[in-house]
């Protein structure tokens, strides 16, 4: 993952001002007032692109029969999104944005969610075969 977001910082380097955004789903708002489908996609994108790393961080805890783990994952999707977003601010490659770090949050507490639920049906499923 790292290796791949550090290609497309490279790759797409350019010189920007820096810029945040401390207001929430303001990407909703804007889709709505100016038409723009993208903007709303954008967002559901982000979410969809950390389930898989929701899950990632829940098999490598192996705790995965704790609901306590889906929200250890969540918080620490929300870290590495942080992450991103700072070095995003630092390098002067986008936009430091509360909006994806609210979305790649989500994803990955939705990918943690779906991995908790299969463990426990494989679980509840091993347990009744036995």
């Amino acid at each position: 993952m790292f290796i791949v977001y550090s290609m497309a910082v490279i790759l797409h380097y350019k010189r920007f001002e820096r810029k945040v955004n401390f207001q929430l789903f303001i990407s909703y708002k804007r889709a709505i007032e100016y038409g723009n489908k993208y903007l709303f996609y954008l967002g559901i994108e982000n979410a969809l692109a950390f389930v898989p790393i929701g899950i990632l961080i829940l098999i490598l805890l192996k705790r995965e029969k704790k609901f306590s783990s889906v929200l250890l994952t969540t918080v620490l999707s929300g870290a590495f999104s942080l992450l991103i977003e700072v070095v995003q601010y630092i390098f002067v490659v986008g936009v430091f944005d509360v909006d994806d770090l609210f979305h790649n949050t989500l994803g990955g507490f939705l990918g943690a969610l779906l991995a908790f639920v299969v463990f426990r049906i494989r679980n509840k499923t091993k347990a009744e075969s036995s």
